[in-house]
């Protein structure tokens, strides 16, 4: 309150958004909390806007509504406190926004209802091509009415779902490899993973000589002293059983672009990294939140493949 009390000026923007309702409420609390009887309490109001664009967000007034109820009618400058505020108006004309001349002229017709059948023809022609899709990512599309937007946010949120769904369901074992990339999960799973935890080994399993980090091929199988368990000796490629302690759950780096996969020990594809498996349990905690299944994902097979295959060439 105190803020308001001291101000010099307000800046108020999108102007033709606010009503004469809220603004014939807001200017008495102005002069009430500024202790002065001016108008807006003797503060500087800099509107800015253009009252032939969006109206305001009103309500519906049924029959019984009450008088007091707010429904935030009427255009600002509708208002006795706009005329009791007393505006200099200032026009601006140049164009900032946009650089086609062709395009600002369209606008411009459309705003003060010029040419209205040929400028709706063309604007029509130029919106509905089709519009270019750069690194995977569609264009964002604008609507007019919320129930549009969530219309199509609730579909486009079911194909991501299904195509997350698709993915998983590929790491667990039904793509052409298959076989599971889950340790522990899914179809033929790996059971040799470079991970510490995986192939530290206990006091039960030994090697000859390897006690040092460089342990090699041939110092592998031999009886003899516990390998000692430091970071690179957790990676030792050539223990008797690697996999002791498997990290179920773990999703491992995975195949190739053709669903080569090499599951030795010294491929890169059988580590289990923070980097793979950092969104892996989010996608698993969202897919169960959504309730997706296959059954769910039918009614939109084809949009969500096309989705996929026909726009992300996956």
């Amino acid at each position: 309150m105190c803020y308001l009390a001291c101000l010099q000026a307000l800046i108020v923007d999108e102007a033709s958004m606010m009503s004469a309702e809220f603004l014939q409420q807001v200017e008495p609390v102005l002069r009430e909390l500024r202790g002065k009887e001016k108008p807006a309490g003797g503060l500087q109001l800099v509107v800015c806007g253009d009252f032939s664009q969006l109206p305001p967000v009103s309500k519906k007034s049924d029959k019984g509504t009450s008088q007091d109820l707010f429904l935030n009618w009427g255009w600002a400058f509708q208002a006795p406190a706009w005329r009791a505020l007393d505006f200099t108006h200032v026009l601006l004309t140049k164009v900032f926004r946009q650089k086609d001349m062709q395009f600002v002229g369209l606008l411009e017709d459309v705003r003060h209802g010029r040419n209205i059948p040929t400028a709706l023809s063309t604007l029509t022609r130029l919106c509905k091509r089709p519009l270019a899709i750069e690194g995977g990512i569609r264009p964002t599309i604008l609507f007019s009415r919320n129930k549009d937007v969530d219309d199509t946010n609730t579909r486009e949120l079911a194909c991501a779902c299904c195509c997350c769904g698709a993915q998983v369901g590929h790491m667990l074992g039904s793509g052409t490899g298959e076989r599971s990339y889950v340790v522990g999960a899914g179809r033929n799973p790996p059971t040799i993973v470079q991970h510490r935890e995986s192939s530290c080994p206990g006091p039960a399993t030994t090697a000859g000589n390897a006690t040092t980090d460089n342990a090699t091929q041939s110092d592998a199988a031999v009886p003899g002293e516990a390998l000692p368990c430091t970071w690179n000796s957790g990676y030792y490629p050539f223990a008797p059983n690697p996999q002791l302690h498997l990290v179920s759950g773990a999703l491992v780096s995975g195949p190739g672009l053709n669903d080569d996969f090499d599951a030795s020990r010294t491929s890169p594809q059988t580590r289990v990294t923070a980097v793979d498996n950092a969104a892996f349990p989010g996608v698993l905690a969202g897919l169960t939140d959504s309730d997706t299944t296959l059954r769910s994902c039918e009614g939109l097979h084809g949009v969500w493949q096309r989705y996929v295959i026909g726009e992300n060439g996956i």
